[in-house]
């Protein structure tokens, strides 16, 4: 068997992430070399990466839908790619230009020459991403950490605003204990299935008719873990 062969379905399931992911760190890489370079006399680029960073976005999603693997689990059943998947992918992608659309009158109008943002903004979207495909507890708890972190980012964006300061700083805190909660959960269900993926899971929860308590409690520390990031009701105070 050719080595190259072993993981050719995981690098197509995967390719639009891939795709993000490259891109998101080529558009870093332009903005630090050019932005911040005395040689092209410091330019505003800002909008010019936002719409660089549409065109990507743009070119992920033609990758979502052109894929020719439409269903598929990738990396020992943690990736998982489906019709829900790519509608899911495709509505975050198309929501996420429309927003940045949106928000390049601000930019324009204040005068932010901060590429940067866009950068944040792109690597949510990444999280995001990953988040629909993920089939174990691990992979969407990675994956809503990076959407949770660039979240932190942007409600603190604005360095001169003592509000956007403190709103940035509460809501690392919440974050951070809807993490806790969700880690030790995360760790009864494992100690009580020995297993984190979701299909296994459910396997488990079918056949098996009396759970311990510790699982119960698992389980309950996850839903509030995931209602705490959701700001829901009434863990939103």
């Amino acid at each position: 068997m050719t080595f190259s062969y072993l993981f050719e379905n995981n690098i197509k399931l995967v390719l639009p992430e891939i795709f993000l992911a490259c891109s998101i760190l080529s558009i870093l890489m332009f903005g630090c070399f050019t932005g911040f370079t005395k040689f092209y006399k410091y330019p505003i680029i800002s909008l010019n990466t936002g719409y660089l960073l549409i065109l990507v976005l743009l070119f992920t999603s033609f990758l979502i839908v052109n894929n020719s693997l439409i269903f598929g689990t990738a990396f020992n059943g943690c990736f998982v790619v489906d019709w829900l998947a790519i509608i899911s992918k495709v509505t975050v992608l198309i929501s996420s230009i429309a927003c940045l659309l949106i928000s390049m009158d601000y930019i324009n109008s204040y005068r932010i020459n901060s590429f940067e943002y866009f950068i944040v903004v792109a690597l949510s979207v990444f999280g995001q991403l990953i988040l629909i495909s993920s089939c174990d507890f691990v992979m969407a708890y990675i994956a809503l950490e990076i959407q949770s972190f660039c979240f932190y980012l942007m409600a603190s964006f604005k360095r001169d605003s003592a509000h956007s300061t403190e709103a940035g700083l509460k809501y690392f805190l919440l974050g951070s204990f809807s993490s806790t909660l969700l880690l030790f959960g995360l760790s009864l269900i494992y100690g009580g299935f020995g297993t984190t993926n979701f299909s296994n899971l459910s396997i488990l929860l079918f056949e098996i008719s009396d759970l311990s308590t510790l699982s119960y409690l698992g389980f309950t520390m996850v839903f509030i873990g995931l209602l705490f990031k959701l700001a829901a009701a009434p863990f939103h105070i």
